[in-house]
């Protein structure tokens, strides 16, 4: 029995080590992928500010976003992503319309920006909040912003707009919040879909290893817990490590 425990002990320790490595080598690869992606994505936000066509509000989307002097396409992307173009949209957490905009941070802007002084008799209002062309007006501006506070890093400044400055700044990057991290992916897919861009990099680095990680990842457990049986039979049965 000592020699069946101690053998089954080193098989499950050597492959719990080539699990291991193996799944460190997919993270490698996954890092890499994401990476080459976030380059692509950043330079085409950058550098290739193309005008939207064939979405809702497209004329909207186009003529804020070139007043804040940032990408159409981003814009629509995060208008997909927060509200799926619905102008009544509302979250758990309150905020409102297509970007998706707290109402703390509308207040903030439009205070400097007067968005609400010839609308709705001057006041912010649920129907400021709803209306399709100040809401996009307030976004832009906001994510604008966080462009430049990011030094035109949109991955970055993606990670702020849902997860707020304090987060991305405390965490150097995207957090670690699944609902962030969903988030800016989702955008970057969107974006890569109306950009007409080859986005088989990213999905490979975000998307397709998902289900390769979750088998490691099971079978890593249950290699675990082999080891660990067995472990424990063998310190059960002789009390010492003298082995012969």
């Amino acid at each position: 029995m000592r020699r069946k425990w101690l053998t089954i002990w080193r098989v499950g320790v050597g492959l719990l080590v080539v699990e291991l490595v193996v799944y460190g080598m997919l993270q490698v690869f996954s890092f890499g992928c994401r990476s080459l992606a976030w380059r692509q994505f950043n330079a085409g936000v950058n550098n290739e500010k193309r005008q939207v066509e064939e979405i809702p509000y497209a004329e909207l989307i186009n003529y804020w976003s070139e007043q804040a002097g940032i990408s159409p396409e981003l814009v629509a992307a995060v208008i997909y992503a927060e509200s799926s173009f619905q102008p009544k949209a509302v979250s758990p957490a309150g905020a409102r319309g297509l970007m998706q905009i707290m109402p703390d941070t509308w207040q903030v802007i439009n205070k400097e920006i007067q968005a609400c002084k010839f609308h709705h008799n001057g006041k912010c209002t649920t129907a400021c909040y709803e209306d399709a062309g100040m809401n996009i007006h307030i976004g832009t501006v906001y994510l604008g912003r966080l462009l430049e506070r990011y030094n035109q890093n949109a991955v970055w400044a993606l990670a702020a707009y849902n997860a707020g400055p304090a987060a991305v700044e405390k965490y150097q990057g995207i957090p670690p919040f699944t609902e962030t991290q969903s988030y800016v992916q989702r955008i970057i897919l969107y974006w890569f879909d109306i950009h007409k861009a080859d986005s088989l990099l990213y999905e490979m680095g975000m998307r397709e290893l998902d289900s390769v990680y979750h088998y490691i990842r099971g079978m890593m457990a249950v290699t675990l817990s082999l080891v660990a049986c067995a472990l424990w039979r063998l310190v059960k049965e002789y009390r010492s490590w003298h082995w012969y």
